[in-house]
């Protein structure tokens, strides 16, 4: 394990859903605030095909 007891490559897990609440308010932060480089991946939850049912 590297820095911190990070194992890279860092990947911070996100569900789409809330990738554009993430990226116009925090997701800036978040990473500029992480101790080592990271980078941010989207996944598919259920929240995401729930609204494409409605």
């Amino acid at each position: 394990k590297g820095a911190l007891g990070f194992q890279h490559p860092v990947r911070l897990y996100l569900p789409k859903s809330k990738s554009q609440k993430f990226l116009n308010n925090i997701g800036e932060k978040v990473l500029a605030s992480f101790p080592v480089q990271a980078t941010i991946h989207f996944y598919n939850d259920d929240a995401d095909s729930e609204e494409d049912e409605e």
